[in-house]
């Protein structure tokens, strides 16, 4: 319904010049959030990620697919692969800023709409600039932004092309075996906007 658009389109404007007004995450010390040292909260960079995150699904069980039976039976437990639908949405969050903007990636931004959804990125926002106070504002903000650092300067295509197993799900275990699906991890928790989760204030 066109007037129901127009009332969700008005709410993220509003939320995206919310979050104009907070402070930047960026920080001359941590390395993970160095690229963003003054760089108001609401740049380019900022805004792409904010969205990716709210295209990834609700549990990190469900960024994988099955992959095809494999000859040898002992690859069965590290048979899972990103589904299609998730690489999409990754390789769009990831993409160059420019990239996105311009739709020189036009085929990663295609798949990725087909995830889009207004409402989600909506209560992404509004958790992590209205129902919070300043300092919870701050935290959630700037974890996210890390995180998504955490897998951007490893190369989002070498996430990709990684099996994990069933038991690579709990990334808090001790030895898991990437430190970027340990970040996607938490990258899916913060985008179900919940403070049960088990998110892990570290950036």
């Amino acid at each position: 319904h066109a007037t129901d658009w127009r009332r969700g389109h008005e709410a993220l404007d509003a939320l995206w010049a919310a979050l104009g007004r907070c402070d930047s995450p960026g920080c001359p010390v941590q390395k993970y959030l160095r690229h963003l040292d003054g760089m108001p909260a609401a740049c380019g960079v900022v805004v792409q990620q904010l969205v990716g995150i709210s295209l990834l699904p609700p549990k990190l069980e469900q960024c994988f697919a099955p992959a095809h039976p494999a000859q040898d039976p002992t690859a069965a437990s590290r048979s899972l692969r990103f589904s299609v639908p998730c690489q999409a949405a990754l390789r769009w969050m990831f993409c160059s800023f420019s990239d996105a903007a311009s739709g020189s990636s036009e085929r990663e931004r295609a798949a990725a709409a087909c995830s889009f959804d207004p409402g989600r990125l909506e209560a992404l926002l509004h958790w992590i600039i209205v129902d919070a106070t300043p300092e919870q504002s701050r935290a959630r903000l700037r974890l996210a932004m890390a995180e998504a650092r955490q897998i951007s300067i490893r190369n989002v295509e070498m996430l990709l092309r990684t099996s994990f197993g069933p038991g690579d799900m709990d990334t808090t275990a001790r030895g898991s075996p990437s430190r970027q699906l340990g970040a996607l991890a938490q990258l899916v928790d913060l985008g179900c906007c919940d403070p049960e989760r088990n998110l892990v204030y570290w950036a």
